[in-house]
């Protein structure tokens, strides 16, 4: 389940579009290449595991669209994630994650408003509220689970290089 929350997670760095156009290249720009990592995921009971990630964003200008591959790493799981999403200029995003470890699939929704992104992400037996905020180089996340019995949060810390 924490490979799969990983996911979830990391999906949301995907986001990609602004209410301007201008800001949607930009936030495009931003994403666009290698990131790495980390954070951590915060159980139930209070428990907390470190996460390494790595991710790749292959970003098409013309189409406003990403795709991301993701790999995170805890002491006791591995995830494997495939993110596609598209932009619009009004700020809007929509598209889909599949997480190859624990054959889950889902669909991602939000809103970009500046280098804020709002987003939720569903899947069966998940539903998540993510914050992520991306200045530069640096981007941070913010996940909030919620019908999720044995997860709470996640937060990750990634750097473009």
């Amino acid at each position: 389940m924490i490979r799969f929350l990983k996911a979830i997670t990391l999906a949301g760095l995907l986001s990609l579009t602004s209410a301007h156009a201008d800001s949607a290249l930009s936030l495009l720009a931003d994403l666009a290449g290698h990131w790495a990592g980390g954070g951590t995921v915060t159980m139930a009971n209070g428990l907390k595991e470190r996460l390494r990630c790595r991710a790749t964003y292959a970003v098409n200008f013309l189409a406003l669209s990403v795709q991301q591959s993701l790999s995170c790493a805890s002491s006791s799981s591995t995830v494997n994630l495939t993110t596609n999403l598209e932009g619009s200029l009004d700020g809007s995003l929509a598209g889909s994650w599949q997480e190859s470890t624990h054959g889950k699939a889902g669909s991602l929704s939000g809103q970009v408003k500046g280098s804020r992104i709002s987003m939720t992400a569903t899947g069966p037996g998940v539903s998540a509220r993510m914050a992520i905020q991306t200045q530069g180089r640096t981007q941070s996340i913010s996940i909030r689970f919620q019908g999720v019995s044995n997860l709470t949060a996640v937060t990750l810390a990634l750097h473009k290089g």
